[in-house]
Parts: C-alpha cells; sequence; structure tokens
C-alpha cells in the first residue's frame, strides 16, 4: 500500500495522473495480480500487495504534473516556462503545481519555478512554511504567521 494526497481539482485528471503514476512505479500490476483494490481520491491509500510501501504526494497544473517521492521531485508534461525542470532541490517535503509553475517546501524555504509574469514564482519572506497550494497563477502557503498568497490578484486571490 502507498498514500497518495492529491492536491488538485479535477478529479478525472487526478485519477488520470495518478494511473499513470503506479503505472510508473509497476504498483498497478502488482496490486491486480494479488487481488487487491486501488483506490483513489483525495487523501486515500493505495494498497499493493497489502503492505505500505511509498509515500507520495501528486499535484498536476494545467499542462504539466509532479511527483514528490522519496527520491525527490520529479514533473512531466509541458515545460514551456519551465514549470517542468526541477530546481537543485535538497530535501523537499511539498509539492503545488499552477498553470504553468510549480512550486517545493524544501528545507524551510518555498522555491518555485516556471511562469512568473504575474509574480506566481516569485516568493514572499515566509517563517517555517508547512503547507502550500497553488491556483492558475498565484500560489498560498501555510506557515507559522498565517496564510501567505502571492501571484495574480485580479480576483483578490492574494488579499
Amino acid at each position: 500500500m502507498f498514500f497518495v494526497r492529491l492536491m488538485i481539482d479535477n478529479f478525472t485528471r487526478a485519477s488520470s495522473v495518478l494511473v499513470a503514476v503506479l503505472l510508473v512505479f509497476g504498483l498497478v500490476h502488482d496490486a491486480l495480480a494479488s487481488g487487491d483494490s486501488i483506490n483513489t481520491g483525495e487523501a486515500e491509500e493505495v494498497y499493493a500487495n497489502n503492505v505500505l510501501v511509498k509515500d507520495f504526494r501528486l499535484a498536476a497544473g494545467a499542462d504539466h504534473a509532479c511527483l514528490l517521492a522519496p527520491g525527490g521531485v520529479i514533473c512531466w508534461g509541458s515545460d514551456e516556462a519551465g514549470q517542468s525542470t526541477v530546481p537543485a532541490l535538497l530535501q523537499p517535503v511539498e509539492i503545488a503545481a499552477g498553470g504553468a509553475f510549480s512550486c517545493a517546501i524544501d528545507q524551510g524555504d518555498v522555491i518555485c519555478w516556471g511562469a512568473n509574469d504575474k509574480g506566481q514564482a516569485t516568493v514572499p519572506g515566509l517563517v517555517n512554511p508547512v503547507s502550500i497550494s497553488a491556483g492558475d497563477a498565484h500560489a498560498c502557503v501555510l506557515d507559522d504567521d498565517g496564510v501567505h498568497c502571492w501571484g495574480d490578484n485580479a480576483e483578490g486571490q492574494n488579499t
């Protein structure tokens, strides 16, 4: 079994990306061969051979997706703005994917890459960030001081 936390808002896209990720890691085959079921959905556990095998985080943007696995972060899909080109990260613990940018919490800092036309990859000063989420061209973080958002504010997302 492994734990998958989906951080996206389109369930159909989430299911497709999740199945693709499971196929990459060979867990679908193992689970189906053993007769186990595979459950998808937000914060659901997925079992393979009745054992919890990995802890992953999955995030999908408009045309790309990223996976945080025990070995680090990988992104795939569109890379027109550099959103799938992962910078050097030392100990990432959370990820988020926006329209054409991606972010990670890494060693107490937030690092964003990809599009920055609306300031979405320009991270403000934060104190011990613990959770991150991204929209089309904005991102929000929960840290010791509360919630902080940056990037596009056309609809009041940063207020």
